[in-house]
């Protein structure tokens, strides 16, 4: 599985002219690394096609931190020319054996997980983010890599080591955070399970917070030194927030993202060149045709179990039917016996001779 993604991989950066070892210059992320090892915060200057919070004259960085700390051994090797189209091809190999490891604990066969990990990588959209290493897509890519790594640590029962990994993934995309419920969830069942009372099921995992609540610690003292505030990490400072009559999130924009996400489509131009929207996203499931399975396949579950309860419901119908007639059928041979059935006088039974002489 791995040989064919490599193989793949250095097809796909050949026709785009030779990338693979190449710089992609959209990776704020490693300036940031560069400016870490001169003793700055900020990046020192303005860069157009950043998305770089302006906070007191300075330009910084406006996403979480961690994706800097996976590149910074990089910087301190290439500088600030960082091979990040290798470096994020080697994340989504790294994705596909994670998928491949989490569905074996999962009970699938080696085939099937094969086929699950190539699906995740090569049938989503990350198939495109992974030829790019640009700050949008290499923080993807690193959280993706996080949460099937702390769902293994999950499977293995490691805590500590699955709560780290969920709050590293925060550090690259803050809504990460919502893995913290199933998680929370999957070793309360595992504790009960043990024969653990409810409120110690729940409450017996507070050491494996403690990491949480040093890596938040660390992101948190990172924002204050930036933005005198622990919890901003610098969106709300992105110029064009600033100018926004509704700022960074509000409800005002859930209606037309939804129905971008639903229904707006990719379109087919002349030549038959496919016309992507570049900035605000079309139908999520046309990327990741995943979806359409599970949804085909939620459905026919829904189709197949209407058609089990109406077997059922016939079969119970039948069952009562022939359960009374057979019911009338014992209690009409019982009549008879007592020479109560009209059709067994005495000396009617079956062409039985008469008992009396002649």
């Amino acid at each position: 599985m791995l040989l064919f993604m490599l193989l793949c991989y250095v097809l796909i950066h050949d026709l785009l002219g030779g990338t693979l070892l190449a710089h992609c210059p959209w990776d704020s992320y490693t300036l940031q690394a560069q400016a870490w090892l001169e003793g700055r915060t900020d990046l020192g200057e303005d860069i157009s096609y950043f998305e770089l919070a302006l906070y007191n004259g300075k330009y910084y960085v406006s996403f979480p931190p961690f994706p800097s700390v996976v590149m910074l051994p990089f910087v301190l090797i290439f500088g600030t020319d960082t091979p990040n189209n290798l470096i994020i091809m080697i994340i989504t190999l790294l994705i596909a054996a994670a998928a491949f490891k989490l569905c074996g604990h999962a009970g699938y066969s080696a085939n099937d997980s094969a086929i699950l990990g190539l699906f995740i990588t090569f049938g989503s959209n990350l198939m495109w983010m992974s030829t790019m290493g640009g700050v949008w897509f290499l923080a993807q890519s690193i959280m993706m890599l996080l949460l099937l790594l702390a769902a293994i640590a999950a499977y293995k029962d490691r805590q500590a080591l699955a709560y780290a990994l969920v709050a590293l993934a925060v550090g690259c995309r803050p809504f990460a955070a919502v893995a913290f419920a199933p998680l929370m969830v999957w070793f309360y069942v595992k504790n009960r399970q043990r024969g653990m009372g409810k409120l110690a099921a729940l409450f017996c995992q507070w050491k494996a917070w403690i990491p949480v609540a040093l890596i938040a610690a660390a992101m948190m003292w990172y924002n204050y030194i930036r933005f005198d505030n622990p919890l901003e990490f610098g969106h709300n400072y992105l110029p064009e927030f600033v100018g926004s009559e509704h700022g960074q999130f509000d409800i005002y924009y859930l209606k037309d993202n939804l129905l971008k996400l639903l229904f707006y489509p990719v379109r087919i131009k002349e030549g038959l060149t496919l016309d992507y929207p570049f900035f605000d996203g079309f139908m999520f499931y046309v990327a990741n045709p995943l979806f359409i399975l599970f949804f085909a396949a939620a459905a026919r579950n829904v189709l197949r179990h209407g058609v089990q309860r109406a077997q059922r419901q016939g079969h119970n119908k039948i069952y009562a039917r022939r359960h009374t007639l057979h019911g009338r059928d014992v209690h009409s041979r019982e009549r008879g016996e007592c020479g109560l059935h009209p059709d067994r006088r005495a000396g009617k039974r079956g062409g039985d001779m008469p008992l009396h002489a002649g």
